[in-house]
């Protein structure tokens, strides 16, 4: 009985043994050290490094280019026989420069008138040896007579009449009365001496327009052939002399003097080469003084007697110191005005032109 329990309680045994994974007769094998973990020592915090603040950074100026400088003039005094010129360059209050150039050179009355791209000025010019011209701003505002520039080419009067001529029409000033009026009368023109005509020309045609200037209207009368191909100038003056610079068509560039009836009075100038009448074109014609003083192309001014003969030829652009002198009034009878130009180049290397006035002083001999 008891070894059947016995036997009973070791069956038992061996199935808990086995069924806890026991049941071999190996010992079982020694259980491992724990193994302790090294203690993990954290990373100092990373200092970042302090910014420094150096000077100021200053950005270089942008440098404009260099504007174009008005050159200076240093006119000196021409001589041509009996006849001593002294040039004087005009002080002006209006600035004519590049895309702003004189076109058109009057004398009304006792005012210079500058026709330009900024429009038609007046000026009162100085007494004495300076020349100061100031904008006439006792007869028109700012002196400007007409504020576009759409009639560049001017003539006036000794009574103070004035014609500006734009392409298609003209305006006709009475700058002592203050009045004016328009006219259809375009292209270019020259008023008489007197003031009631004027005479239109368009360059390239061969006759010239009569115009009569009433107190208020204008009217268009005879054509006059005056026997040349090319019409390009026409002054009339109170010596009773209409100059018309032209050209035949055959190399042969002349003036040529007509009376108020269009007929021709003498001719002047020739083709033969190096002549002092061989002339490449004739810009101006005037009187000066007991002569008459023509403006040619390349800035020469030559002198004729009564009978058209030249007398002297005076280097005008050279004793002025300009690149172009273009135009040629009469003030009196011993002081012109010119039209002249000069210029200085830009950053592009383009030529910009500034304009001049310059009063001429003759003492005739």
């Amino acid at each position: 009985m008891k070894r059947t329990r016995l036997l009973a309680l070791c069956a038992a045994t061996s199935l808990v043994a086995a069924a806890c994974g026991g049941g071999s007769n190996e010992p079982d094998a020694a259980p491992a050290p724990e193994t302790t973990a090294a203690p993990t020592t954290e990373a100092p915090p990373t200092t970042a490094a302090p910014t420094t603040t150096g000077a100021p950074v200053t950005e270089p100026p942008v440098t404009e280019p260099p504007a174009p400088v008005r050159p200076v003039l240093d006119p000196q005094v021409m001589n041509a026989g009996p006849i001593s010129v002294t040039p004087v360059v005009c002080e002006m209050d209006i600035d004519f420069t590049s895309g702003r150039a004189s076109e058109g050179l009057a004398v009304a009355g006792e005012r210079i008138v500058v026709g330009s791209s900024l429009g038609v000025y007046a000026f009162q010019a100085s007494d004495g040896p300076d020349c100061v011209l100031t904008t006439d701003t006792d007869m028109v505002a700012g002196g400007l007579l007409i504020d576009d520039d759409s009639h560049q080419s001017v003539s006036g009067t000794a009574n103070g009449r004035l014609l500006a001529t734009g392409l298609f029409d003209s305006v006709v000033f009475d700058t002592n009365e203050g009045f004016s009026y328009d006219c259809d009368l375009g292209g270019r023109a020259e008023i008489s001496p007197g003031g009631d005509l004027a005479y239109g020309h368009w360059p390239g045609r061969e006759t010239i327009e009569v115009w009569s200037l009433d107190a208020s209207v204008c009217s268009q009368g005879e054509d006059v052939d005056v026997g040349t191909q090319f019409v390009g100038t026409i002054d009339a003056q109170d010596n009773g002399l209409v100059y018309v610079g032209a050209a035949d068509g055959d190399g042969l560039d002349y003036v040529a003097a007509f009376d108020t009836g269009f007929q021709q009075q003498w001719q002047a100038g020739s083709n033969e080469s190096g002549a002092l009448d061989s002339w490449a074109s004739v810009l101006d014609v005037t009187a000066c003084g007991p002569y008459t003083c023509l403006l040619e192309w390349f800035g020469t001014l030559v002198i004729l007697d009564e009978a058209g003969e030249v007398i002297g030829v005076l280097d005008i652009d050279e004793a002025l110191g300009t690149r172009s002198a273009d135009q040629l009034v009469a003030f009196d009878d011993d002081t012109l005005y010119v039209l002249a130009s000069n210029s200085d180049t830009d950053v592009n290397d383009e030529s910009v032109y500034f304009d001049y006035v310059i009063r001429l002083d003759f003492t005739f001999g």
